[in-house]
């Protein structure tokens, strides 16, 4: 298992936010179960009954910092615990800044009635599908950041949470559409990658149809095309005809957009892909780049590899994903090649022993 995780761990480092990861393979990074002693957080300082935290929220002008847990149960909730949410450096970094209430779901214990309908109300509210989930919500009730478990120090964590909430603050403050259209473009990219991290969809919209407007637009377009992709197939005709418009920003793929499309369309393929389908129908918009632009690219052709190993390998391609982790291993740089080795040993014993 361990090496199973730093195949995908590893290729989502490398490429970042271009990386598509299937439940499966999500599933083989964070729930495998891990064995630890619950030592239970000190609960005095978080306050178990949301409507009165709100009401507090409001008086004070602080957010609500929601953990949703399963303490008695689930074992990442554990872990949380004992990482992260015990820790004094994280309440010493955050209880200045807001409030902390805790929405438990217990297994052993029975909630009385009305607690039960206030926690699975807020859990459809906020849209939870799995504990823990930390949710940062503004005195409206509003989500401004949220986010499970990821294996990090308890300082981190805080230290993401009270810079999510800073940047939320300066977004409120600046956003405005007189504003912004006062700025210049790079000043509202720098604007909406922040609002892109956060929970904020009406903020980060302004931003886009703002930066639409600006000197930035490349970018925006791209973004543009991204939140599309959502909601319509690539043959759609608004997205055929966006498309075009990128292209032409740059046709000999010098500025990064022609794999910043081919990526977009690769995670939207992955995504919708059927269960009988070949999975070799989703990559073929990275093949193609590869097949375009890959001589040119030094710097992302061995990542565009790794993509389509990670990918293929999630389907059970091992052959495949061999041949893709070998390229990426000969074109990388120095520096990663030690890590991609252990992937690709991992591979190939794995292709030997089916």
């Amino acid at each position: 298992m361990a090496k199973i995780k730093k195949i995908f761990v590893f290729s989502v480092m490398m490429v970042g936010g271009f990386v598509y990861a299937n439940d499966k393979a999500k599933s083989e990074i964070f729930h495998e179960k891990p064995t630890i002693k619950s030592v239970p957080t000190p609960w005095t300082q978080w306050a178990d009954d949301y409507a009165k935290a709100m009401k507090m929220s409001q008086a004070t002008g602080k957010p609500l910092l929601i953990a949703f847990t399963g303490a008695d149960w689930c074992p990442w909730s554990m872990r949380m615990d004992e990482d992260i949410l015990s820790k004094p450096v994280f309440s010493t970094t955050l209880r200045e800044e807001m409030l902390f209430v805790r929405i438990d779901f217990p297994e052993r214990d029975v909630l009385p009635i009305e607690k039960k309908t206030q926690y699975f109300g807020l859990k459809k509210r906020y849209g939870i599908h799995e504990l823990p989930t930390l949710v940062l919500v503004d005195p409206s009730g509003d989500e401004i950041v949220k986010i499970g478990y990821v294996p990090a120090e308890a300082g981190e964590v805080a230290a993401h949470l009270k810079n999510a909430l800073a940047d939320y603050r300066q977004l409120k403050s600046v956003v405005s559409m007189s504003k912004l259209l006062e700025m210049r473009g790079n000043e509202i990219r720098d604007l909406y990658k922040k609002a892109d991290k956060l929970s904020i969809t009406p903020m980060r919209q302004q931003l886009l149809e703002a930066g639409l407007k600006s000197d930035q637009d490349a970018f925006f377009l791209m973004e543009q095309y991204e939140n599309l992709l959502v909601t319509h197939s690539l043959q759609d005709p608004e997205v055929q005809h966006l498309r075009k418009k990128i292209v032409a920003r740059d046709p000999v793929g010098s500025q990064g957009i022609q794999l910043k499309l081919a990526t977009a369309e690769f995670n939207t393929l992955a995504r919708t892909l059927k269960k009988k389908e070949d999975p070799e129908r989703a990559i073929m918009p990275l093949l193609t780049y590869l097949q375009k632009f890959g001589q040119q690219d030094h710097d992302n052709r061995w990542r565009v590899e790794m993509m389509i190993a990670q990918f293929l390998f999630s389907k059970n391609k091992l052959a495949e994903a061999t041949q893709h982790a070998k390229i990426s291993y000969d074109q990388a740089p120095d520096e990663y090649r030690s890590d991609i080795g252990q992937s690709l040993d991992y591979l190939s014993k794995r292709v030997y022993q089916k």
